[in-house]
């Protein structure tokens, strides 16, 4: 069963990063067991690899061919709808918005600083849609 998450981080590594082959640390096959369990095998999968290259080394530069490239860790990221592959030592962090939020932040003339948050934005039919916004008081 868990073969269909491997051919997809196999098929993106060589097809698209031109590396020879995939390794595939412990972790990263416990996870794996553990995603098929949970039937999120067939999500799509979202490579976390070196700004450098398309390797998981820092110090191949540009688009290098003939490297193996490890899985080290792999996040479900069931509620965005995909996987995670993490390569060698990258590190993540999260995503920053578009629009920084203290663009939505105001100070109202009693002193107290407010701001809007938008938790989510999608589009339904073509129409958007906010969901959960917040007014909230942050501090005086």
């Amino acid at each position: 069963m868990t073969f269909l998450l491997k051919k997809k981080i196999t098929k993106i590594a060589q097809e698209i990063y031109r590396a020879d082959n995939v390794v595939f640390e412990k972790k990263a096959k416990t996870q794996i067991a553990q995603i098929v369990k949970n039937g999120w095998d067939k999500l799509p999968v979202c490579m976390a690899k070196t700004q450098y290259s398309f390797s998981d080394d820092p110090s191949l530069l540009g688009a290098p061919s003939g490297f193996d490239i490890t899985i080290r860790e792999l996040v479900p990221k069931t509620g965005a709808g995909f996987i995670v592959a993490l390569t060698g030592e990258v590190m993540t962090m999260p995503g920053l918005p578009k629009r920084p939020a203290a663009l939505n932040m105001d100070v109202a003339e009693d002193g107290y600083c407010f701001r809007i948050v938008l938790i989510k934005y999608i589009e339904v039919g073509g129409q958007p849609l906010f969901l959960c916004a917040f007014w909230g008081i942050i501090e005086k």
